[in-house]
């Protein structure tokens, strides 16, 4: 059956029961409210429907109701620490490359050869020890040094007493890298003959660590 209601009129089914029928006539619904989203037993709602913006694999829906796109995830450092596994020989009046095969850390395999060579661009960390065991005769000047792409970048100096065992820091500073710049710990020292370095094994050391 149908029931007209005329223009003007209210009809009250509080009292009552309605069951609608299985299929309902296409209606706006503009006037539905107060829905309870519990009962939504089936479907996906649009995502048009939550928020303002475009939703997609790199966007999140904010408690603003807004697509933005994922923040990045946090920056780990990384990077290499190295040290000496034997003695070394320096030439005299001569800068040497330090050989650093033994490694404590090496995250990104940046570190080979004793160089590090870095593949994203960045500020790093750097710092570098030289031990030396000892050198015979006339007191020398030590330099060690830090070279930047086959260049000397940083350097320190200290002058040593006859026979005794020093150690040459380089203190830490942080400096940029591009990508493919490269870093290695090289040695000067004054006497005409050679002296050896790293009588102790773990005491000459080289640390390279991206902090941003």
């Amino acid at each position: 059956d149908t029931v007209s209601i005329p223009s003007g009129a209210t009809l009250d089914i509080s009292a009552s029961t309605l069951t609608p029928p299985a299929t309902m006539p296409a209606s706006s619904g503009i006037n539905f409210t107060a829905l309870n989203a519990t009962n939504l037993g089936s479907g996906t709602v649009p995502t048009g429907r939550l928020g303002s913006g475009t939703a997609s694999s790199t966007t999140i829906l904010y408690g603003d109701q807004t697509y933005k796109t994922e923040p990045a995830a946090g920056f780990s450092p990384y990077g290499a620490s190295v040290t000496t596994s034997s003695t070394q020989s320096l030439a005299g009046e001569a800068w040497t490359k330090i050989t650093l095969d033994s490694e404590y850390s090496d995250t990104n395999g940046e570190f080979t050869a004793s160089r590090y060579t870095a593949v994203t661009a960045g500020d790093y960390l750097v710092s570098a020890q030289v031990y030396e065991n000892g050198e015979s005769g006339d007191p020398a000047a030590w330099t060690p040094a830090i070279y930047k792409n086959g260049a000397i970048f940083l350097r320190a100096a200290q002058t040593t007493d006859y026979a005794v065992q020093y150690s040459f820091p380089l203190a830490a500073v942080v400096i940029p890298l591009s990508v493919d710049d490269y870093l290695e710990l090289y040695c000067y020292q004054s006497e005409a003959t050679a002296n050896t370095i790293n009588y102790y094994n773990n005491a000459t050391t080289f640390s390279v660590w991206r902090l941003k």
